[in-house]
């Protein structure tokens, strides 16, 4: 559907318009992290390419009609996609013609059926900082790298259990900020370690070898248990 189209209900409803969904709008602020400003980021400046980034948008609607070369609807209630529908609103108006975005409008009127299409269409896995470094040629190299020394590394989520002697990359990487000279952000703000390009660059250069990783790991490990047995001794 054309970008335009959702905005006007937004304009028109406001947040009516996501009667039926968890959450309304919840605005954005001019800030990199804050996921609407860069909904709206990416409408202004790659319109045409918008629907293949966007997850796209599902709705309720209790009838859709057919015609031979008509579709109508009657009602709607966005129930996953309010943040989309709510950025587009903010985008140019020469923004708002040129993007599209994907629209899933379903029809239903059983009670029972809406509730669960809400609850499952707004049940989903969050993708962290760390994943998205799950691609990066030199978390593969050391997962094999590692491999040579029969230790598991972990640098991609999946559904297998892993052990806690597995080192993964989001574990390890707070001790390797702390010694490569930022304990700051490894001990207040972690997440930005996998977010921002020059911390990540600073905590896994390109060098990086997986023998000075283990290394940081012992010392790791030897300080916390340092600090284990201090505790107890003071609690003693």
């Amino acid at each position: 559907m054309p970008a335009s189209w959702i905005s006007g209900l937004y304009k028109k409803y406001d947040d009516n318009l996501f009667s039926a969904n968890y959450r309304d709008f919840l605005g954005y602020s001019e800030d990199e992290d804050n996921v609407n400003y860069q909904i709206v980021n990416t409408a202004n400046s790659e319109p045409n390419n918008f629907w293949v980034y966007n997850n796209g948008i599902t709705a309720l609607t209790h009838e859709i009609k057919f015609k031979s070369r008509s579709k109508k609807i009657r009602g709607i209630s966005i129930i996953n996609g309010a943040q989309t529908s709510g950025a587009l609103s903010a985008t140019s108006d020469v923004a708002s013609s040129q993007a599209k975005v994907l629209i899933r409008i379903v029809e239903c009127q059983s009670s029972d059926l809406v509730d669960n299409i809400i609850q499952y269409n707004n049940t989903q896995n969050e993708i962290k900082p760390e994943d998205r470094r799950s691609k990066d040629p030199l978390q593969k190299r050391l997962g094999e790298d590692f491999g040579k020394y029969n230790i598991e590394y972990y640098y991609r989520r999946s559904k297998q259990k892993i052990s806690k002697i597995t080192i993964t990359a989001k574990s390890i990487a707070p001790a390797l900020c702390a010694i490569h000279g930022d304990p700051q952000i490894s001990y207040r703000d972690p997440k930005k370690i996998f977010k921002d390009e020059d911390t990540y660059q600073k905590v896994f250069p390109h060098n990086i070898q997986v023998e000075h990783i283990f290394l940081v790991r012992s010392l790791s490990i030897a300080i916390d248990t340092i600090k284990k047995e201090l505790k107890e001794k003071v609690s003693n």
